[in-house]
């Protein structure tokens, strides 16, 4: 049997620690939310978590939905990049994307605490 590569062996390690990686980033991220009563589906796998943020609607619209996002990437309070769950197929108003790969613990908490603040003066 031929010992693996240098190739392999990188791989291997790249692997195993990016798992390690995206497992803390999304601990931080989903006990941030929770923290706040966010809804956030639980992940097995992954680089994106599903928030539930239908709560925080004046309606249970598509429009309302629109509207919260805009606010959400728009206000200067917060910023932040999400995806609405109906350009992911989502059957119901409200839930939305966050990615939390390639983004440090530290930015993640910060992203949490932004999007608190702008759920809090929502209107």
């Amino acid at each position: 049997m031929e010992s693996p590569s240098e190739d392999e062996e990188w791989v291997d390690t790249f692997i195993a620690h990016n798992a390690v990686a995206l497992a803390e980033s999304h601990k931080v991220l989903t006990d941030a939310l929770k923290a706040f009563n966010v809804p956030v589906v639980h992940a097995i796998a992954g680089m994106f978590v599903w928030i539930d943020l239908s709560g925080w609607l004046k309606a249970p619209t598509w429009e309302e939905e629109r509207r919260l996002w805009t606010a959400a990437t728009e206000d200067p309070r917060c910023k932040l990049v999400m995806t609405p769950g109906r350009d992911c197929k989502c059957k119901t108003p409200g839930c939305f994307r966050l990615c939390f790969a390639a983004v440090p613990p530290k930015t993640l908490e910060v992203a949490a605490a932004r999007l608190k603040a702008l759920l809090e003066a929502y209107e």
